[in-house]
């Protein structure tokens, strides 16, 4: 069953905020919606990509500090990652200021990507402004995404402020059950 379609002042309202809680849990579909918001005139598409640039740049940092901390721990309760670490080591031996902004393009490697480079010898100072640079590349080619598709969209005359709300409604609904399973 669908949710209902969220309120276009709610979105309005909290949309910013929304958009930085959904960016830091699973970014691409929530800032896909957040450009088709923009599209719609319900959010600004500079508010939609810097609530991305925060909400993913807050996560990268977190799990760049709990590789500092733990990694080894965590790394070591995921044995499935341990492939992926021997792939993410070596490119960070031969080129960690691209490891550090192309990461979040590298499917599958992202989370082992940030817990390896907060164990690696990078130092906080050196990763902050590349995933920085990273965080804006990708928001802005995200959130973009998601406007030009809805503005696409609407010019061969789909009505998509139905459908966008309602596809709100159905992300901040998937966001909310996976941080609730999360916390168990």
């Amino acid at each position: 069953m669908m949710p209902a379609a969220i309120p276009s002042h709610l979105i309005e309202q909290y949309g910013y905020a929304a958009l930085v809680m959904g960016a830091f849990v699973e970014g691409e579909a929530v800032l896909l919606l957040g450009g088709a918001a923009a599209c719609l005139h319900l959010l600004a598409l500079p508010g939609v990509i810097l609530s991305g640039v925060a909400g993913v740049a807050l996560a990268d940092q977190l799990y760049f500090t709990l590789g500092r901390r733990g990694g080894a721990a965590a790394l070591a309760r995921r044995p499935a990652w341990e492939v992926r670490s021997a792939r993410v080591l070596a490119l960070l031996e031969r080129h960690p200021a691209l490891l550090i902004v192309a990461y979040r393009y590298l499917y599958g490697l992202r989370t082992v990507t940030l817990l390896l480079l907060g164990m690696s010898r990078v130092p906080l100072w050196r990763f902050v402004p590349l995933n920085l640079v990273s965080a804006c590349l990708w928001a802005g080619a995200v959130a973009g995404a998601g406007y030009l598709s809805t503005r696409a969209l609407g010019a061969v005359g789909i009505d998509l402020r139905p459908v966008g709300l309602a596809a709100s409604g159905l992300v901040l609904a998937l966001v909310a059950g996976r941080l609730l399973l999360r916390r168990r």
